[in-house]
């Protein structure tokens, strides 16, 4: 591979997970609207099914065979799947009962605790600026959540109730990342993992799910429906596909700038703090990923130095 080829995939890596934190940052907003229609478990389950339909028929166009892969999948992607599921319906549950900034913020600490984990399971070495940077992000996200309970806790008393189905659906989070980052070490297919946790998924929120009230949606309603489907796929397809193109850690990076999107897009909703409190945060993911980044970008400076010279 050239290195002006290997460039291009770089940036192409770069640009899409940008994509993917502009993604999750819209979601929090268009699920805040939805709300005015529709429930938290309604929403999560139709996210779910209206996804894994959608990925169903790319899959069917563009990867000819892919069932094939259902078929290595371990059975630990089912309790990895009922997690998600509880993920899905904790984020939004808690998201309706406090604002997109302080979910998005606090959502979060899925990436900080699958990090953790990794180190805790010997499934990736520890350095010295992964705990400094990590304890960094922790130390933002405990000055973050102590102003929220101390902002909102006369004017909205559902507050701590909310924080606490956030955090719960971070900590679902970090045990379906963590089984599916075992799978796609193994090999098997990030798409087909998707489909095969989207369905079981929408399958267990079924149940949960008021379906009657959508055939009463209007027009401008059911948009916002499709978007929610088209969401969760165009935010996932970039996010694992800027893994193959660009270094894990600048992916990364990247993605945790998320709270900061939603604070630029809710100025009314934020102060001071919060961007203090959100900069920490990054500052210790950016200390955190520092050994990977300094690599990952040498290689970016070597590439570009010989392209010029």
């Amino acid at each position: 591979m050239t290195q002006s080829s290997q460039n291009s995939r770089f940036w192409k890596g770069v640009g899409l997970a940008f994509l993917a934190s502009f993604m999750w940052a819209l979601l929090a907003f268009i699920l805040k609207t939805a709300f005015v229609f529709s429930d938290p478990q309604t929403l999560s389950w139709f996210r779910l099914l209206s996804s894994s339909l959608m990925l169903m028929v790319w899959l069917y166009i563009k990867k000819p065979g892919w069932t094939h892969e259902l078929k290595k999948i371990s059975f630990w992607m089912i309790p990895a799947a009922l997690a998600l599921s509880f993920n899905y319906v904790g984020y939004a549950t808690g998201l309706k009962l406090t604002q997109p900034g302080n979910a998005q913020m606090l959502i979060q600490l899925g990436p900080i605790l699958i990090t953790l984990l990794t180190f805790a399971t010997g499934r990736e070495k520890i350095h010295f600026w992964h705990i400094f940077g990590l304890a960094i992000a922790l130390l933002g996200f405990a000055v973050f959540y102590r102003h929220q309970l101390i902002r909102f806790s006369a004017s909205n008393p559902q507050q701590s109730l909310g924080n606490l189905w956030v955090l719960s659906a971070a900590c679902a989070w970090t045990f379906w990342a963590y089984i599916q980052k075992g799978e796609t070490q193994k090999g098997r297919s990030t798409w087909a993992l998707n489909f095969y946790v989207w369905g079981i998924s929408a399958a267990t929120l079924f149940p949960m799910a008021d379906i009657a009230s959508l055939g009463n949606v209007n027009f401008n309603q059911l948009l916002i429906l499709l978007f929610l489907g088209l969401n969760t796929l165009i935010a996932y397809g970039a996010y694992t596909t800027a893994f193959e193109l660009a270094p894990t850690a600048v992916v990364n990076l990247i993605v945790s700038t998320n709270p900061l999107i939603v604070f630029a897009l809710s100025p009314g909703q934020t102060d001071l703090t919060d961007w203090l409190a959100g900069l920490i945060v990054f500052l210790g993911v950016t200390l955190s990923l520092y050994p990977q980044l300094k690599s990952a970008l040498k290689k970016r400076f070597v590439a570009l130095s010989a392209k010029f010279n």
